[in-house]
């Protein structure tokens, strides 16, 4: 069962790999990258296409997460980049939408983001890290 889903993975990649590989000249059939995917590649210096470590084991990313959802009670404001990780698909199914590990997610984000040397605001990521570490703590 796994292989299949893995070997479903892989296909979808080569193929989305060979239509932008494809598409690159023609503007009217090229992938759109989404606001929140450009915000965060502009933040890091990424290129479309260029590989994007999981912020979390280093494998690579396979989605730009947003820590709180925007939607279901998140924020109709536009994105930050406090609030974008990038996460393999593993760690985004582990990790993305579970309230007790939001505190954590943005801990490790802030370290990326030092590290990274990305401008962020401290106050808004700590205000983040204090507000879900309750639910942490509750778990």
């Amino acid at each position: 069962m796994v292989w299949k889903l893995l070997d479903y993975r892989r296909r979808s990649h080569c193929i989305l790999r060979h239509k932008l590989h494809h598409n690159q000249g023609n503007q009217n059939t090229r992938t759109r990258m989404k606001t929140h995917v450009k915000l965060y590649h502009s933040a890091f210096g990424y290129k479309p296409g260029e590989f994007i470590s999981c912020e979390v084991c280093g494998a690579p990313s396979e989605s730009t997460h947003h820590i709180q959802r925007r939607g279901m009670g998140g924020t109709k404001k536009p994105d930050r980049i406090e609030n974008l990780m990038a996460l393999c698909t593993k760690h985004h199914l582990q990790y993305g939408d579970l309230k007790q590990w939001k505190a954590w997610l943005y801990k490790v984000h802030r370290i990326v983001l030092q590290e990274s040397g990305v401008q962020f605001d401290e106050q808004w990521m700590q205000d983040q890290i204090t507000r879900w570490e309750g639910y942490a703590e509750n778990s």
